[in-house]
């Protein structure tokens, strides 16, 4: 008579705990620099998906929206990204609000970093895969934050934006920049001058025409499911 070996027990494997401490949905937040002295009110917004290591989109908005923090909980990329997404979108995402008609004057940038990496840190973001975007005067914003502060972001949209000031080459040739105007704006040959003095040192943008598109449309047409899944692919 052979005896058969009892069955081995096999070792209960866990799962990795994923989840993130801040919940899902919409969370209107104000954020205090403590160099600066300087605040930017702010909507933090996690889909029910979220775990950890999601990419982080920073979404900055043109002048209408200034000092409208209201607005911004549904406005332009977030809006976009809901109507694509529901409330399972692929990624977390801040729209913060200036009270002034900059977002490059007054310290704003390093207190806009400084935003950016608490939410980082807080929400677990991958910190290979943080992209900032911004309509108009927003897109100023993002174009001067990607020239601060360079691959730090792993890829820029700016939308509709008029950009003239001297551009740090060495930072911004490094990010993949998608540059966006509608079809009917007044800014497209300033927009592809710029785009060709990148391009022409090194750089890696490319720009996109949205057709039959004015200013002020160009905040939500931008983006599309198209341009979310190139964001996400840098």
């Amino acid at each position: 008579m052979v005896e058969l070996d009892s069955p081995k027990e096999t070792p209960l494997t866990t799962q990795p705990d994923l989840s993130i401490s801040v919940s899902a949905g919409s969370h209107c937040r104000r954020y205090t620099d403590e160099t600066t002295k300087r605040f930017l009110d702010y909507y933090l917004f996690v889909p029910k998906n979220a775990v950890k290591d999601m990419p982080l989109v920073i979404f900055l908005h043109g002048d209408g929206e200034v000092n409208n923090l209201d607005i911004l909980e549904n406005f332009g990329l977030i809006a976009s990204a809901r109507e694509i997404y529901g409330d399972e979108f692929p990624f977390i995402a801040i729209s913060p609000c200036t009270r002034e008609y900059s977002w490059i004057n007054n310290k704003i940038p390093v207190t806009l970093k400084g935003l950016i990496d608490t939410i980082v840190t807080e929400c677990e973001i991958d910190p290979n895969h943080i992209i900032i975007t911004g309509h108009s005067r927003g897109a100023i914003g993002a174009w001067h934050m990607v020239n601060l502060y360079g691959d730090f972001f792993s890829a820029a949209v700016p939308v509709s934006s008029r950009y003239a000031a001297i551009l740090n080459q060495d930072t911004m040739n490094n990010v993949p920049i998608r540059a966006m105007a509608g079809s009917r704006e007044g800014c497209i040959r300033e927009m592809q001058s710029l785009v060709d003095r990148i391009n022409m040192s090194g750089g890696n943008v490319e720009f996109c025409i949205i057709d039959d598109c004015k200013h002020g449309q160009a905040s939500s047409k931008a983006f599309a499911i198209e341009t979310f899944t190139w964001m996400l692919e840098q």
